[in-house]
């Protein structure tokens, strides 16, 4: 089966990488990939799209979202 989406969660130090194929079939599973490494793992996936989620705010500790702050789902 062929990627044809790819999502991938970017945090501080690795992104997480899920490619699904037409059928919504989990074909590309990569729980840390360094960034080092994630021009590599891209370039070997076919045209495909891609989704990108980045969180440029804290989740917990100083500086985090308030708890009367609904994140968009």
């Amino acid at each position: 089966m062929t990627i044809v989406t790819v999502g991938m969660d970017v945090t501080k130090n690795v992104t997480v990488a899920h490619g699904v194929d037409e059928t919504g079939q989990a074909v590309l599973m990569r729980p840390q990939v360094t960034h080092a490494k994630l021009l590599d793992l891209i370039a070997n996936v076919p045209t495909s799209l891609i989704s990108l989620e980045a969180c440029a705010v804290p989740t917990t500790g100083p500086g985090s979202v308030p708890s009367s702050v609904t994140p968009a789902h």
